[in-house]
């Protein structure tokens, strides 16, 4: 894969770095590779390919990556689907509750053994039986026709 730098501009206002890549490869390259190969001393987490484009039967690629300075410039500046950011915040819920949950568990044990306690006495004084009602042999009476 040999990858060819055609434009590059620095943006202070968005506090990113600008750039136009041109590859030549027998498949289309994936991000992870082009990050690798291109970008080795920069944290993947700041890079961002916005376009891999190419055109049929060529081994020719044009490539728009954006390098941010930093990950909280990338955050602020980069826009995430609604999708993706129902279930990052689902997921730092679900987080927060095992969180608590393993805080409390040291404190369930205690708690867990009284219950058990009652449930045996339960138990014992479900055998003692209720007198049941009891069913009359009664006949309805029979309403007379005329």
């Amino acid at each position: 894969m040999e990858i060819k730098i055609t434009n590059q501009e620095k943006n202070p206002l968005l506090k990113r770095e600008e750039l136009t890549l041109e590859i030549t490869a027998d498949s289309t390259p994936s991000y992870a590779d082009l990050i690798k190969q291109q970008f080795k001393d920069k944290d993947p987490e700041t890079i961002v390919i916005q376009s891999l484009t190419g055109k049929f039967g060529t081994h020719n690629f044009k490539t728009k990556v954006l390098v941010y300075d930093s990950k909280e410039a990338k955050d602020e500046f980069e826009y995430v689907p609604m999708k993706i950011r129902k279930k990052l915040e689902e997921t730092k819920k679900k987080e927060e509750e095992e969180k608590v949950k393993a805080a409390e568990t040291p404190a369930e044990p205690v708690a867990e053994e009284k219950p058990t306690e009652a449930v045996e006495e339960k138990v014992e004084e479900k055998p003692v039986e209720t007198p049941k009602e009891e069913v009359k042999d009664e006949k309805p009476t029979e309403e007379k026709k005329e």
